[in-house]
């Protein structure tokens, strides 16, 4: 029961976050936000079970590239990557933080400002 609650804890935080970030409001009948949710999911399923199979992908060419063109979207994910490191004592790979930056983008993008 406690993971179940994790599980939940993050995916519930981490839309929070990006929702106080980019100021979006959520279209959960949307495609982009199924997709995010889902990612979310599996990410949690990773940090309980403190599993990282993204670890010693080398992706420094495509990391370089995200980290000047969509800056804001790699700061998000640099402070959700904090956020998990310190209540769950779990530090994401460059690739899930690559990864994680590339889901916010298709979010934020696909979905309205909240005005």
């Amino acid at each position: 029961m406690t993971k179940l609650f994790d599980y939940m804890s993050i995916v519930k935080d981490v839309m929070a976050i990006v929702h106080f970030k980019f100021k979006i409001k959520y279209d959960e009948s949307s495609l982009s936000y199924l997709r995010f949710l889902s990612h979310l999911k599996y990410l949690a399923q990773r940090i309980i079970a403190k599993d990282n199979p993204l670890d010693g992908q080398d992706n420094k060419t495509l990391l370089k590239a995200i980290k000047t063109e969509v800056k804001e979207y790699y700061e998000c994910a640099l402070e959700i990557a904090q956020y998990i490191n310190d209540k769950y004592k779990c530090a994401l790979s460059e690739s899930e933080v690559l990864y994680l930056c590339i889901n916010l983008k298709q979010i934020v993008s696909n979905t309205k400002i909240d005005k």
